[in-house]
């Protein structure tokens, strides 16, 4: 977030004001460096923060000891034709 200049509560905003738009099961995620390495089920959800700014907020489902916990993974400026960006 810090290398991307993107602050903590434009990730609250987007992530509180929008839905999921990508959903991978463990070992079904077919980009990055590691396509189908990821342990954990993932999702991303993409929005505009509260200055218009886009957002791409990925976020993984960890179950620890029996216990759900989402950890954000990474978070980005989506380009204008990226897969996560909002197409109207």
């Amino acid at each position: 977030m810090e290398d991307r200049n993107i602050s903590q509560q434009s990730v609250q905003y987007v992530v509180t004001r929008n839905v999921a738009n990508e959903m991978y099961g463990a070992y079904e995620y077919p980009h990055g460096p590691n396509p189908y390495a990821n342990p954990d089920p993932v999702f991303s959800i993409t929005g505009t923060d509260a200055s218009g700014r886009w957002i791409t907020v990925a976020i993984a489902v960890q179950n620890r000891g029996g216990r759900i916990v989402f950890t954000i993974v990474t978070v980005l400026e989506p380009g204008p034709h990226s897969r996560h960006r909002k197409q109207s």
